[in-house]
């Protein structure tokens, strides 16, 4: 069984308290797991349109997929 995870990651990268409170918006906004792994925030599923939406809505600037 195969599992997908879109991660969400800065290029200027962040703070852990920074992920873990990304991590604990995306749960509850998109009603999906999410957690701060290393540098990045993992979130469960093939779901890049919806994360990539939610982040642009919430005012990030740039949201590169790929």
């Amino acid at each position: 069984m195969t599992r997908a995870a879109t991660l969400v990651r800065f290029p200027d990268g962040a703070d852990e308290a920074a992920l873990d409170a990304l991590a604990r918006e995306l749960r509850h906004g998109l009603g999906a797991g999410a957690q701060a792994e290393g540098d990045a925030v993992a979130v469960q599923g093939d779901i890049v349109e919806r994360v990539a939406n939610w982040l642009t809505k919430r005012g990030a600037k740039r949201v590169v997929r790929g």
